[in-house]
C-alpha cells in the first residue's frame, strides 16, 4: 500500500503540473501518436485525450476503489477531475 500511495502522489503531482502549464488554446492541439494495436499513425485533439483518460480511468474505478477505499485520503479520479475543473472553470 505504501508503494500505491507514492505512485498516487506522483500521479497527482504530474497532473497538477500538466494542468498548470495547459492553456485553453492548447486543448485544441492535435496530438499525433502511434497506435499500440497496429502501429499506425493516428491523431487526437488534446481535450479528447483528457476526456479519454478520465473515462478510461472510470472504467477501472470500481476495482481501484475496492482496493484503496479507507487507505488513502483522496481518490484518484476525484483528484484529476478537481484539477481540471480548477484550471478551466472560468475559461
Amino acid at each position: 500500500m505504501t508503494e500505491c500511495k507514492i505512485l498516487l502522489e506522483n500521479l497527482k503531482t504530474g497532473w497538477e503540473s500538466y494542468f498548470e502549464s495547459m492553456t485553453c488554446e492548447a486543448l485544441n492541439n492535435l496530438i499525433i501518436f502511434t497506435s499500440p494495436i497496429d502501429n499506425s499513425k493516428r491523431s487526437i485533439i488534446a481535450s479528447d485525450t483528457i476526456f479519454h483518460i478520465v473515462y478510461h480511468f472510470s472504467y477501472h474505478h470500481r476495482q481501484i476503489i475496492t482496493l484503496l477505499k479507507g487507505n488513502i485520503e483522496q481518490l484518484p479520479l476525484l483528484i484529476l477531475c478537481l484539477l481540471a475543473v480548477k484550471k478551466f472553470k472560468n475559461k
